[in-house]
């Protein structure tokens, strides 16, 4: 079958964007980077290039393409004294020839039956190489359509691929009529019709039929683009195991395979391989940024970037980079790194996310600031501080004021420590006469009040029971003067006067 590409960006959201790592993450240290991929193709991907622009390549060209595609010109472990995937290959076209019809539907027959008489043993879905398929016989729809491909085009057939949304196979050109060939089937010639079925030496064995699959969608693809299917596996597999790296760098040989195409397929099944580039592109970006590697993802975005600058995803990974890397920074309570940072690398970012992020930063500073104040002179500053990035537009209005409510609490919590409950009120009172009241500020100092009002009603309480009634006078009329609304202590003011009056 034909793997889709799993791709950790999709568009208009890039996956890591976030405004926050995992504390493990923020604690870690990265390791740099040696060295990146390269964007540059392999030489045998540029000269097999240049051989199929010249419309002049051999069927043994085309199997040079599908071995390296398979392996990149490895040798398959066969053994020093082994023959290599090329010689197998060889020895499967030679065998083909002897006594080989001349008509070409029955030369496409007889193919499929040598091939899984001879070659195709087992039915793998993820087994795409071409030269695995011959030393193990293990084969899937790619690689067993390569195969015939191959094979075919070494008897003087004429074929062509056909993609599907999750399949591939070969349609053979036969006196003007074009018949599909299933190659993952023994009986897969000619889907749908009854017919002799013979084995691989010519000899009739009976008939078969296998149903026609109704494909609603279909693409034929030239042989080369076939052979580029295997690429497009490989590239699927090896980011399935996160292999991003090595997904990029056979994603830049399948890009200059199939650069300049005289008739391109124009498939949603066949992907662009430039698009497939740039995606794989940005799925090693945002790995970097995943593994807490926000400085060489950024090293490599200048590479990359610089080579394809039009992407409009460039924004969004540095964006991402940025912030992540500035969230580690922040939480370090390292302020000055943070915003040298911002500054190297605003040039990345559009101006809402620089905005952003500048926020951030400069709200991260001011709450630990305002977390470590110890004396009202502290206070003093930060608040001026805290107007002057507000008149700069550091901060806009709604956050500066929260932060603004944020220091006067602290600041209140600290003169109520101090100086009591009426210390706190007295602070909250100023801190609303010359700021203006807002929900918390008015909910504090509630709070203080109540406090304050159970501190002197509790006092009095004491004197009172204590028989001290001119103390108790004294103290109760005093309470009076700070609240003379409060109908508890006009009670206790009552409750002394009866007693007294009794007497």
């Amino acid at each position: 079958m034909v793997f889709p590409f799993r791709r950790l960006y999709q568009k208009g959201t890039l996956l890591l964007l976030a405004v926050s790592v995992s504390p493990l993450l923020a604690q870690s240290r990265q390791a740099p980077v040696r060295s990146f991929p390269s964007l540059d193709p392999e030489g045998q991907a540029l000269a097999f290039n240049r051989l199929a622009q010249s419309g002049n390549y051999t069927w043994k060209d085309l199997a040079d393409i599908a071995l390296w595609s398979s392996q990149a010109g490895e040798r398959l472990g066969m053994g020093p004294d082994g023959p290599s995937a090329r010689e197998l290959l060889l020895q499967a076209a030679q065998g083909l020839q002897a006594g080989f019809p001349e008509n070409p539907k029955e030369g496409g027959a007889r193919l499929l039956a040598y091939i899984h008489g001879q070659y195709l043993k087992s039915y793998a879905p993820h087994q795409t190489l071409l030269d695995t398929l011959l030393v193990t016989g293990r084969y899937n729809c790619v690689s067993s359509a390569v195969f015939y491909a191959i094979l075919a085009a070494s008897a003087g057939l004429e074929v062509q691929g056909v993609i599907t949304r999750d399949h591939a196979f070969v349609s053979l050109h036969a006196g003007g009529e074009a018949v599909d060939v299933e190659t993952t089937n023994a009986y897969g010639y000619d889907p749908g019709n009854r017919r002799e079925f013979q084995n691989a030496f010519g000899k009739t064995t009976g008939f078969t039929y296998v149903p026609a699959r109704n494909y609603r969608d279909r693409a034929a693809i030239s042989a080369l683009e076939l052979v580029s299917l295997i690429l497009s596996n490989r590239i699927a597999e090896a980011e399935s195991q996160r292999r991003y790296a090595g997904a990029l760098t056979l994603a830049v040989n399948r890009d200059a395979l199939l650069a300049g195409r005289r008739e391109a397929v124009s498939s949603p099944f066949f992907r662009d391989p430039r698009a497939d580039l740039l995606d794989r592109i940005f799925n090693y970006t945002a790995s970097l940024i995943q593994a807490g590697a926000e400085q060489d993802a950024l090293a490599w975005m200048d590479i990359a970037q610089a080579r394809y600058p039009e992407d409009p995803r460039w924004e969004e990974a540095a964006h991402s980079a940025v912030n992540n890397l500035l969230v580690k920074l922040l939480r370090s309570q390292r302020y000055g790194e943070a915003r040298t940072v911002l500054a190297q690398n605003a040039r990345r970012l559009t101006e809402q996310a620089r905005r952003e992020l500048e926020i951030q930063t400069v709200d991260a500073e001011f709450l630990f600031r305002a977390g470590k104040i110890t004396s009202p002179q502290g206070a003093e500053q930060l608040l001026g501080d805290l107007e002057t990035a507000l008149a700069s537009g550091q901060l806009p209005k709604n956050r500066g004021e929260a932060l603004r409510t944020f220091i006067l609490l602290k600041e209140g919590e600290r003169a109520a420590e101090s100086g009591g409950f009426a210390g706190g009120i007295r602070y909250l009172e100023g801190a609303i006469a010359r700021y203006g009241a807002n929900i918390r500020m008015e909910e504090a100092l509630r709070v203080y009040q109540a406090n304050r009002i159970a501190e002197l009603h509790n006092r009095f309480a004491g004197l009172f029971n204590q028989r001290d009634y001119a103390g108790a006078r004294r103290l109760i009329l005093a309470a009076l003067e700070e609240f003379p609304e409060n109908r508890r202590l006009q009670s206790d003011l009552q409750t002394l006067e009866r007693t007294l009056g009794g007497r």
